[in-house]
């Protein structure tokens, strides 16, 4: 009778089982769509993040190479020292400590921006930076350049074709 009584016993548990509607495994199948959902947030957010990041990169971007088009205009304006009719540069005055102090002018309105430039002229084989050439301790993510056809007037009789560049970088505070 005990074992007939014991198989009894295992029947009414079986029983109170199936019926049982507020099994302990039912409050967790909650718990793979909850998992979904925040992994489905995690995602968004990052991609939101990156977008943000991009953006605000290319906005620096934009910022620097506007920032480089305003100095090229400013240098190569009718009133530069070094410059006369139209887009040509005298390379006499051009080479001159008039045209250094005039770069050191130039670069002081830009100072409280944090930004440092040099000017470069170029045409045939020749290189001119003022006031020095860029020095390798900024990297190459760090310039921005804006570039200018001009004429170059050699002396009275010879003009040669060249290009007038500003190459800009901030400061590291």
């Amino acid at each position: 009778m005990e074992l007939g009584g014991n198989t009894c016993l295992k029947h009414k548990r079986r029983k109170i089982i199936r019926h049982d509607t507020n099994a302990v495994s039912e409050t967790f199948t909650v718990l793979p769509a909850l998992a979904m959902v925040l992994i489905g947030f995690t995602i968004f957010s990052i991609i939101i993040a990156t977008a943000y990041t991009t953006f605000d990169t290319k906005k620096e971007y934009v910022a620097m190479v506007e920032y480089s088009d305003q100095i090229l205009e400013k240098i190569s304006s009718p009133n530069a020292c070094f410059t006369t009719d139209g887009n040509t540069i005298n390379y006499l005055v051009f080479s001159s400590n008039q045209s250094k102090h005039y770069i050191e002018t130039v670069k002081s309105q830009f100072a409280p921006y944090q930004l440092c430039f040099s000017v470069k002229l170029s045409f045939e084989q020749v290189e001119i930076w003022l006031p020095q050439p860029i020095s390798n301790n900024y990297s190459i993510g760090n310039q921005y350049a804006s570039s200018k056809q001009v004429s170059v007037q050699i002396n009275e009789i010879k003009t040669l074709p060249g290009t007038l560049t500003v190459v800009l970088w901030q400061k590291t505070r």
